[in-house]
């Protein structure tokens, strides 16, 4: 980071980019950050974000208000299957709640005794963000409808 000139710290990327219990950040936003000298949802760029989308909007009106209930700042509990098969996606949600696991959409942590069962949390800043700008909208509309 010297070597660009940057204002960026590493406390600064470990407040935007960690979050998965571990140190680890996403390279495409690091490299990102560094040569742009500033953070964005560089995240959403170099993954699955179609599909992530894709997910989302067919789990309805349900799994719109598990992303606003993991945009508050809460966890849900999820089955999640963790053996993907692309073709099951769309058969059940413990199918979804997988794949977003797996592309660091979510975090998830495994319940103590249960095989299926995880904790699922937003992992950090930049997912947040993502999240909020890309489903805004959706958002917007099923909390009109829920009231």
């Amino acid at each position: 980071m010297r070597k660009q000139n940057t204002q960026l710290t590493y406390d600064k990327f470990a407040e935007w980019c960690d979050g998965y219990n571990e140190i680890i950040f996403h390279p495409f936003s690091v490299v990102k950050a560094i040569s742009q000298n500033k953070f964005d949802l560089y995240w959403g760029h170099s993954g699955p974000a179609v599909m992530i989308k894709t997910l989302i909007d067919y789990s309805g009106s349900g799994g719109m208000l598990d992303i606003h209930f993991l945009l508050s700042g809460r966890t849900l509990k999820k089955r999640i299957q963790e053996d993907l098969v692309y073709t099951d996606l769309f058969q059940h949600e413990e199918f979804y709640w997988g794949l977003l696991a797996s592309t660091a959409c979510v975090n998830a942590v495994k319940m103590d005794g249960d095989t299926y069962t995880y904790t699922l949390e937003i992992p950090n800043k930049e997912v947040n963000e993502y999240l909020k700008y890309h489903f805004q909208t959706q958002l917007e509309k099923e909390k009109g409808e829920i009231r």
